[in-house]
């Protein structure tokens, strides 16, 4: 726990003591007060809680409370409570994810350490549709800007899912599941203003066209204003985006369920960049607006042959464009999946499915980044098998699966999975796991020279400092071993996992013999080659509980502890990544909520989040508190006001060798407003 005395220092302490006292003391005022009210997730029993539906642990519906993994969903009403406007900010709220704002556009997210903004172990879905840039197997999280209000819910996997997904889902799996069209009728207009959210408004129309045709149709849009220096004064990291979409549910009969949507943004981005000088100072900083846009289009087809048999067909197509000084980048993705269920028997439940993406990659150089190959296309074809044996029916369940994949960089790669599920009573249930993962080489990794800085030299000649990938000799790859429990009583649930995950081939620096590069202004490059030379280990307890203390008023609480070491020929090293190493995460993580109705009009809802210090001490270790008040002046419209970051004027969240300017995330207030009719 010494990671926790940063807590503990005179100042930071009583300072930390009085919010505390504060937070205590207007939860205590917040159950004075309760009436009968319309049911809301303060309402919602324990044993519903553990009964909802899950589909991304096994690709099939399953309660939360029988699924052998360490999962854990955001609803709806977890997101309209919180106050937050953005997926990344959202993710603050599940236990064993660490989520850092870089600047205003750009976020780190990553389950069980390496974080980073190219945090590349973290796969992201939504409704099906891969999230993913080749360019560095991982997230851009400015474009997964999804309208709150249509989800459904966020199922989130900490742990390999790899049998299931794939390549990329290596440390988790985040799964976000919109709302079917049929649920979203009639008109939904809301707007949002405040300190950071300068404006932002969406709107929203569903209908039906009969025969078992219901659609919806969706705009949003929002100016974003910039987070603060060290200093306090404005970065240069304003954000604005625009994105439309729809969303149609075609159900003829019993049997088949169609499913068409799709979406279209386009933005800019403010950002800070450097240019790489050849003499002091050897590098200069310069505002530049980086564009955006992209488009999507998701078809899925499902037809339930019986209670024990379904088939489903899903096809998508994406392209994306990011335009910005230090590289051009233009995507597009097709990916088609088909997948089988079928029941054996009485004790066997069969999931089986193929899978094929096709990718292509134009790529524009600059004076800092090269690709030899500017014009790439890759491809990865996988087939995958897990079966569902009920050894003592209710009791014990044993699951075998296996994913078989083959990629354009390492051949064929296996990822099999063997889980154990024991219902010990009603109550109480035990899982544990076994599950190996990869994550497929990236375009950075096969053919990048990145000139990372430049300093003095020999001969007055200045030094640079390049990476060069030239193709890694093996896939990263994870063996992981989970065990969980889970409690729950008639208003208290426990949800407690342990994990030890052994990883191979990790994406590592190895510096070359510098050398004399004559070009228009003569340089001694000095090499780092991208290779896989780094092992490690990492173990870690992630826990998480909810509390109903009464009706209208429900707590939950989650707690993380990680440890991540790296090592290379036996020595234990303090990390020779690119981007994120060993200390990259805080060992400790403490979320608590407290969710509170008053009545059927008011809410009042807080957020606090503790971190323990990381990246060797040098982002210290940090408390949040959110708030939010909640208004419903009628059936039909909701008033609220949200507070996030209330501790601080500002406070530093992460820092990453890419990053050209420190910023820090501000305090700031909304007012936000929803109306439906």
């Amino acid at each position: 726990m010494s990671d926790f005395r940063r807590f503990a220092s005179p100042h930071s302490a009583r300072r930390l003591r009085a919010h505390i006292v504060a937070l205590v003391a207007w939860l205590a005022s917040s159950t004075a007060v309760f009436a009968q009210s319309t049911a809301d997730l303060t309402r919602i029993s324990v044993e519903d809680l553990m009964r909802l539906e899950v589909t991304s642990v096994s690709k099939k519906e399953r309660p939360l409370g029988t699924s052998p993994a360490a999962v854990f969903v955001l609803t709806n009403e977890d997101i309209r409570r919180s106050g937050l406007t953005s997926l990344p900010e959202l993710l603050r709220l599940v236990p064993g994810l660490h989520v850092a704002r870089i600047d205003g556009s750009k976020w780190a997210v990553s389950a069980r350490g390496f974080n980073g903004r190219f945090a590349n172990k973290l796969l992201v879905l939504v409704d099906g549709r891969t999230v993913y840039s080749p360019l560095y197997s991982g997230v851009y999280w400015d474009e997964v800007d999804v309208p709150l209000g249509d989800i459904e819910r966020v199922e989130v996997i900490r742990g390999p899912g790899a049998t299931m997904w794939g390549a990329n889902a290596v440390n988790g799996v985040i799964n976000v599941i919109t709302k079917d069209a049929g649920a979203t009728q009639g008109t939904s207009l809301s707007l949002t203003t405040g300190s950071e959210d300068r404006i932002a408004a969406s709107a929203r129309y569903g209908g039906t066209l009969g025969n078992g045709l219901s659609w919806r149709a969706w705009g949003k849009a929002f100016d974003r204003g910039p987070l603060a220096r060290p200093d306090g004064s404005a970065a240069s990291d304003g954000w604005r985006m625009g994105r439309a979409g729809f969303r149609a549910d075609y159900r003829p009969n019993d049997t088949d369920d169609v499913t068409l949507q799709g979406d279209l943004h386009s933005g800019h981005e403010d950002q800070t960049s450097a240019a790489l000088l050849y003499s002091a100072p050897y590098r200069q900083l310069f505002d530049e607006r980086a564009d955006v846009d992209g488009r999507n289009l998701v078809a899925r087809w499902t037809r339930t042959h019986s209670p024990q048999s379904e088939t489903s067909l899903q096809v998508f197509t994406d392209h994306t464009r990011r335009s910005e000084s230090l590289i051009g980048h233009t995507r597009s993705t097709l990916d088609i999946d088909f997948q089988h269920r079928q029941a054996l028997g009485r004790r066997h439940d069969l999931v089986w499915g193929l899978g094929y993406r096709r990718g292509h990659s134009l790529l524009t150089n600059s004076d800092l980044v090269f690709f030899a190959d500017t014009d790439h296309r890759e491809w990865l074809a996988s087939a995958f098998a897990e079966d569902e044996i009920q050894l003592a029916p209710e009791r014990l369940t044993l699951t075998l699966g296996m994913k078989v994949e083959r990629n354009v960089y390492s051949g064929v790669e296996l990822q099999p999975n063997v889980r154990a599920m024991w219902s010990v009573s009603s109550r109480d249930s035990i899982w544990t796991a076994i599950t190996r993962g990869v994550r497929t080489p990236s375009l950075l990794e096969n053919g990048a020279n990145v000139k990372v800085a430049a300093t003095p030299g020999p001969q007055g000649l200045p030094a640079v400092i390049t990476v060069i990938g030239n193709g890694t000799p093996d896939v990263e790859s994870l063996w992981a071993t989970e065990v969980g429990y889970r409690r729950h009583w008639s208003a208290v649930s426990l949800d407690v996992s342990a994990f030890r995950n052994n990883y191979g081939s990790l994406f590592s620096l190895n510096p070359g013999a510098p050398e004399l590069v004559m070009e228009q202004t003569p340089f001694i490059r000095v090499p780092y080659f991208i290779d896989s030379a780094l092992h490690g280990r990492a173990y870690g307890v992630e826990g998480s509980g909810t509390w109903r203390v009464r009706q209208g008023w429900t707590l939950t609480a989650g707690y993380t502890f990680l440890d991540l070491a790296l090592t290379s020929d036996g020595v234990e090293q303090p990390g020779l990544s690119f981007e994120s190493t060993e200390d990259d995460s805080p060992k400790h993580q403490v979320v608590l909520r407290s969710l509170t109705s008053f009545g059927r009009r008011w809410e009042a809802d807080a957020s606090l989040f503790l971190r323990s210090a990381s990246d060797e001490d040098r982002v210290p270790a940090a408390a949040r508190l959110d708030l939010r008040a909640g208004y419903r002046v009628s059936d039909r419209l909701t008033v609220s006001v949200a507070g996030t970051n209330l501790l601080d004027a500002h406070h530093f969240e992460f820092l990453s060798v890419l990053n050209e300017e420190i910023t820090q995330p501000r305090r700031s207030v909304s007012l936000q407003t929803a109306w439906s009719f």
